[in-house]
């Protein structure tokens, strides 16, 4: 299992409650096998020596609880299970037991060489601390997010179905809300939604662990789209990029449907060899009517052009064969959907020997602002 907590840098804090509640600890247990049998109703349990711990935390990680019977047997298994973490160094545990029931007293020496294993973007900052316990699986079962509309329950629960199985990551669960959970309400216009922590539910117990996940959401509000205006473009005209978009004024703003409408544009521009044309919405909300509109700026960037074509693999009379049928000559502004549709469109047989694999390459030259193309024949296996 996994659980993450975030870094503080002023202080170490090596475990969070959550963490607790799953971890073990190291124990050496003095036996008293004249007791083995009894079983006592616990009345309290009080931990001495802590430092970083706190009781409660180091209570609720025992398993044990307040009120069940438990005796030596229980505490065998309890030190059994508390024995593979390394948190203590020592522990030892006493208790005073009378028709009343039991106090149950644990003394504890805490391990002072934990190292965390630390969790970070490449070159980037520490996000977190990454805890790994080899202790029981434990699984998702079921999910629910409270706080959805009976509208979006469905779409939540269609792309929530691959979680089943899985184990439960607090890591994994956020990639889950930010990339599959969160775009079911963008696609509808609520631009604001946000879903907090997930939490796990306890649902079976035994081999594995099956927990039920909640993934409470808070949906804001639905935006309609009320205008988009275009800023930059030269290239293409305003109407022409415009026709791309699907979304429609008035109806509710479909983030989603827009992400992949700048990506088309973006396509767009690659066809005039403006390979690196970019397209940033920036939506101006007004949450008095509900309402936004888009102001989508385009930076174009420069036209790169073709440059050298090379062919290997093939004979020199093919090769000089395919040459003249590639219609992108060098200086003309890099067409990025050419080697596409050259391949499927285009392309005439030159009497090869064998069935072939190209490998395409393309090489930009960000000095010369070209993009040399290389096209690798390799015969099929």
């Amino acid at each position: 299992m996994l659980y993450n907590s975030l870094v503080i840098r002023s202080t170490w804090r090596p475990l969070t409650l959550l963490i607790l509640l799953s971890l073990l600890c190291t124990a050496d247990f003095a036996q008293s096998g004249s007791k083995s049998k009894l079983s006592y109703k616990l009345l309290s349990i009080h931990v001495k020596g802590l430092t970083r711990f706190n009781q409660d935390q180091v209570v609720a990680a025992s398993g044990l609880r307040l009120g069940q019977f438990a005796g030596e047997s229980d505490f065998k298994q309890t030190a059994k299970r508390l024995g593979e973490t390394g948190l203590f160094t020592e522990l030892t545990y006493s208790y005073q037991y009378s028709t009343a029931g039991c106090n149950l007293e644990l003394q504890v020496t805490e391990n002072d060489k934990l190292v965390p294993v630390l969790s970070a973007p490449e070159n980037g900052p520490i996000e977190s601390y990454v805890y790994r316990i080899s202790f029981r699986p434990v699984l998702v079962r079921n999910m629910q997010f409270p706080g959805a509309a009976p509208a979006e329950g469905p779409a939540l629960q269609e792309v929530a179905k691959p979680l089943a199985g899985q184990d439960y990551l607090r890591t994994k669960m956020r990639v889950q809300e930010r990339l599959n959970f969160l775009p079911v309400y963008q696609a509808r216009g609520y631009l604001k939604a946000q879903f907090s922590d997930a939490q796990a539910k306890v649902a079976e117990d035994g081999p594995q662990t099956l927990v039920d996940v909640s993934f409470p959401v808070t949906p804001g509000l639905q935006y309609k789209l009320t205008d988009i205006q275009w800023a930059g473009n030269v290239a293409f005209p305003a109407d022409k990029l415009q026709a791309l978009i699907h979304l429609k004024t008035g109806e509710p703003a479909n983030a989603v449907q827009l992400g992949d409408d700048l990506q088309e544009i973006q396509k767009l521009y690659g066809t005039k060899g403006y390979l690196f044309a970019r397209v940033e919405p920036t939506p101006e909300m007004d949450d008095s009517q509900a309402t936004v509109r888009y102001d989508l700026g385009v930076t174009e960037g420069d036209i790169y052009r073709m440059g050298e074509l090379k062919i290997d693999g093939v004979t020199a009379d093919s090769s000089q064969k395919i040459v003249a049928q590639w219609q992108m000559k060098a200086g003309d502004p890099f067409d990025d959907s050419y080697l596409t549709r050259f391949f499927k469109i285009l392309y005439r047989d030159v009497g090869l020997s064998r069935s072939m694999n190209v490998v395409p390459r393309k090489t930009v030259d960000q000095q010369n602002k070209t993009v040399s193309v290389s096209l690798h024949f390799v015969p099929k296996s």
